[in-house]
């Protein structure tokens, strides 16, 4: 029928609408987050209930608290690609006893980053 792939914001819209119809079945918060060519890069959050909404970026797990802190400290709009590289390994704490998995679009073309913490 189209001759291109879902924007981001489809993508969270029919996330949104499978968490909002199971919501009384599901305890689960979501983060959508992608690159296309109409919208550019965009970021959206489904907390539990299967609300739907924009942000600049979003936070989610059980170290959120220490992140939302750093973030309301050191989150800027426009930064350059290294500017951004730098504000997340210098947002990712360094645990002694798990793992943690922090995926990163850097708000362009290129893939999105995984970085692992040990």
């Amino acid at each position: 029928m189209y001759n291109r792939e879902p924007t981001v914001q489809v993508a969270a819209a029919l996330f949104q609408e499978l968490c909002y119809s199971n919501k009384d079945r599901l305890s689960a918060g979501l983060i959508i987050a992608g690159y296309d060519p109409q919208n550019g890069a965009e970021v959206y959050h489904i907390p539990a209930g299967g609300s739907l909404h924009k942000q600049d970026f979003s936070i989610g797990g059980s170290g959120s608290t220490y992140i939302y802190g750093f973030c309301d400290a050191n989150f800027k709009e426009n930064m350059t690609r290294e500017e951004a590289i730098n504000f997340v390994k210098n947002g990712i704490p360094r645990p002694r006893f798990w793992v943690l998995t922090c995926s990163v679009g850097l708000g362009d073309e290129s893939r999105w980053k995984q970085w692992w913490c040990h």
